[in-house]
């Protein structure tokens, strides 16, 4: 147990900072201005510290005796944090199983060193090679201006 006036501290970084996040429910609805399609719809707001690493603090809510919606309403705030720890939790997973499909500089150091010589063998260096001019099309509007105006002459 802590003593009174001493810092709280994250228990992911040891931190003693934190900052006061306001929490609410939202819902979402139809809205031609911006912003105005999610609303409040909580009739209390929650009051929770986040450490400046990003990890939430647990807050002790003990001797909450604001009857059954006040109950609720906290069991949900308390529910919502679970899973926001939870979910940060499975980060440094996430981020190890990305980074095997990851190409390591060394490898993509050696595949363009190959590239760079397999061009260099086939002649001029990509960077020097001349682009190609698209192949010319005729439409009817450039064609029709190509070709000289003939008189139509009748048949009698």
């Amino acid at each position: 147990m802590q003593q009174v006036n001493q810092p709280i501290t994250c228990h992911v970084c040891g931190g003693e900072w934190f900052y006061e996040v306001t929490l609410q429910q939202y819902a979402s609805m139809y809205s031609a201005s911006p912003g105005g399609d999610i609303h409040p719809i909580s009739t209390t707001s929650h009051q929770i510290r986040i450490c400046i690493c990003g990890q939430p603090f647990q807050p002790n809510i003990g001797g909450v005796r604001s009857g059954r919606s006040g109950s609720v309403s906290v069991t949900g705030v308390m529910e919502s944090l679970k899973k926001a720890v939870d979910s940060r939790a499975q980060v440094p997973s996430m981020v190890s199983k990305m980074g095997e499909d990851v190409v390591s500089r060394e490898e993509f150091a050696s595949v363009v060193q190959a590239l760079t010589l397999q061009m260099e063998t086939l002649g001029t260096p990509a960077a020097e090679a001349p682009a190609e001019k698209p192949a010319k099309t005729t439409t009817k509007k450039s064609a029709a201006k190509a070709e000289p105006a003939v008189p139509a002459t009748e048949e009698k």
